[in-house]
């Protein structure tokens, strides 16, 4: 009976430090890092982040840049990882082999190549709106219809809002 009581000690014990056998601990680690542009050192507000498992590419998690360029993602299961980031403008950045444990990852600072295209021509084009509103009335400009190619004055009015004709 005593041998039983003992037993007992020891489990509430136990229970109520807390301790678990580390393979059955929900031990996690966390990634922190910032985006800098590499051309002027700026940082990159609101880039986009995403972690992938690296055995089977399946996304883990992901985070937004604030605006400082830092980022974190916690609560990650030990293991391997894979990270890119995303930034309009900027080639996407991605690192292989981040090894996360149960102490905090920093990633220091991170240094995006910017992506530059130089275009030959850029055509820009203007239209009316279909429909113009003013105070007092409303406009249906029939040129700017597809169908106003075929029919006449009466069907396309009969198209228009508000027509009680």
């Amino acid at each position: 009976m005593t041998k039983n009581k003992l037993l007992l000690l020891i489990v509430i014990g136990l229970s109520i430090t807390g301790y678990t056998h580390p393979l059955l601990q929900n031990e996690s680690g966390s990634l922190h890092g910032q985006v800098i542009a590499k051309s002027n050192k700026a940082v990159l507000p609101y880039a986009n982040i995403l972690l992938f498992r690296a055995e089977d590419s399946a996304q883990v998690n992901g985070a937004v840049a604030d605006e400082m360029g830092h980022f974190e993602i916690y609560d990650l299961p030990r293991g391997e990882y894979y990270l890119q980031i995303d930034y309009m403008g900027f080639k996407s950045l991605k690192l292989a082999s981040i090894f996360v444990t149960d102490s905090p990852v920093e990633l220091g600072a991170l240094v995006m190549d910017d992506h530059l295209i130089a275009l030959d021509q850029i055509t820009v084009r203007a239209s009316k709106s279909t429909f113009n509103y003013t105070i007092d009335k409303q406009v249906y400009n029939v040129g700017q219809d597809i169908s106003s190619e075929n029919g006449s004055v009466s069907d396309k009015s009969e198209f228009q809002a508000g027509y009680a004709g």
